[in-house]
C-alpha cells in the first residue's frame, strides 16, 4: 500500500483498523469499486464517514477531481487530517461537520460516556457531544460523480440534505443503509439498487442504467 495511516488506539480492536495494520483495505470491494468508477473520468465525489482515514489514500489516487470529505467526530477528523498532510494528498477537501437534513448542530455518540469509544461506529444520538452538521447542498460541487456515506443509519438524513445536488448532478450514490430506509426516497427520485457490496448498497439514476451497468458488473 505505501501509505501513511495514523490508527486510534482506543480502535486498535477494530477491523478497519485491524485491515490497516496488516497491510490491507478493510472493505476492499468499495476501493476497487470506486477506482472502476473514475478510470476514465475526472469527476469528484462525496466521501462521509471517514473514520481516521482508512480509505483517504486509496480514493485520492482513484479519483482525479476533488473529494469532499467530511467526519464530525473530533479526534477521528485530526487523524484523517493528518493522513492527508503526510501523505500530502492535494484533493481531499476535509470539513469536521456531521452530514444532516439541516444546518445547525446535532450530537454525536461515541460510546465515551459508557466506556468504550464507538470508533467509525460513531453516531447521531440523544447524548454525546454537540457538532455542527451541514447540508450536502450547501455546497457548490463541479461534475459530482459518486455520494458514499456510512453514517451508522443517518444516511437518509444526509440525502435530504442532498436533494438540490442529486437533481443537478445525478450521481451514483453508495449508502450503508443497514435498516433499508433510503428506499422510498431513492426511488422517488428515480434510482434504482443495481447491486450490495459489503457495507455498501449502490443505487444508481435510471437514466444512467446502460451506461454503470458495464461498468458495476
Amino acid at each position: 500500500m505505501g501509505k501513511e495511516y495514523f490508527v486510534p488506539e482506543y480502535a486498535l480492536h477494530r477491523p478497519a483498523a485491524q485491515c490497516i495494520l496488516n497491510d490491507r483495505y478493510y472493505e476492499p470491494d468499495t476501493h476497487e469499486l470506486i477506482q472502476k468508477i473514475f478510470k476514465n473520468i475526472s469527476d469528484s465525489m462525496i466521501h462521509a464517514g471517514i473514520f481516521y482515514g482508512d480509505m483517504i489514500p486509496s480514493f485520492s489516487e482513484s479519483v482525479s477531481g476533488l473529494v469532499y470529505a467530511f467526519e464530525p467526530v473530533l479526534e477521528n477528523y485530526i487523524l484523517a487530517r493528518l493522513c492527508i498532510e503526510k501523505n500530502k494528498l492535494e484533493n481531499f477537501l476535509l470539513f469536521n461537520s456531521a452530514l444532516s437534513s439541516a444546518q445547525g448542530n446535532i450530537r454525536m455518540d461515541t460510546g465515551v460516556d459508557d466506556g468504550i469509544h464507538h470508533g467509525g461506529a460513531s453516531r447521531v444520538g440523544e447524548k454525546g457531544f454537540i457538532c455542527t452538521s451541514v447540508r450536502i447542498d450547501n455546497f457548490e460541487y463541479n461534475d459530482l460523480n459518486v455520494i458514499q456515506l456510512d453514517l451508522e443509519g443517518h444516511e437518509s438524513e444526509a440525502l435530504k440534505g442532498a436533494f438540490s445536488t442529486i437533481v443537478k448532478h445525478r450521481p451514483l450514490i453508495m449508502i450503508e443503509d443497514n435498516d433499508n430506509n433510503c428506499r422510498a426516497l431513492l426511488e422517488s427520485m428515480d434510482y434504482m439498487h443495481i447491486k450490495t457490496i459489503p457495507g455498501l448498497k449502490i443505487w444508481i439514476p435510471n437514466e444512467k442504467a446502460n451506461t454503470l451497468k458495464s461498468i458495476l458488473s
